[in-house]
């Protein structure tokens, strides 16, 4: 008899969790705030995790430059500014015009 109310005791315990994680999932927003643009922009970038950005990875660099996109001109992916088709989709991810030989450049050396 004691275990059948052991068992009962730690059933109701787990049901009362489930129903609390339940509702905190509920009430919590299902999406990070620009999410969206943040792959959009992630997805524009080399994603080669070169550190010439300052960041270091893409995501991370993808995730400033969500927050303040004209950042894209003061610092520059490298990589962005080699190819003019990886320019205009880094424009399109972030809303914004972009001119290569007014941004600022960095040597980029490779070991």
């Amino acid at each position: 008899m004691n275990q059948v109310v052991i068992i009962l005791i730690i059933a109701a315990i787990g049901l009362a969790f489930g129903l609390i994680i339940y509702l905190a999932n509920a009430k919590m927003p299902y999406k990070v705030k620009n999410l969206d643009k943040i792959e959009a922009i992630r997805k524009a970038l080399p994603e080669t995790d070169c550190l010439e950005c300052g960041y270091y990875n893409c995501l991370a660099y993808a995730q400033a430059l969500a927050k303040k996109p004209e950042m894209a001109n003061e610092m520059p992916c490298p990589a962005i500014l080699q190819s003019r088709e990886a320019l205009s989709r880094l424009e399109k991810a972030l809303g914004i015009s972009l001119d290569a030989p007014t941004m600022s450049q960095k040597a980029l050396i490779r070991c």
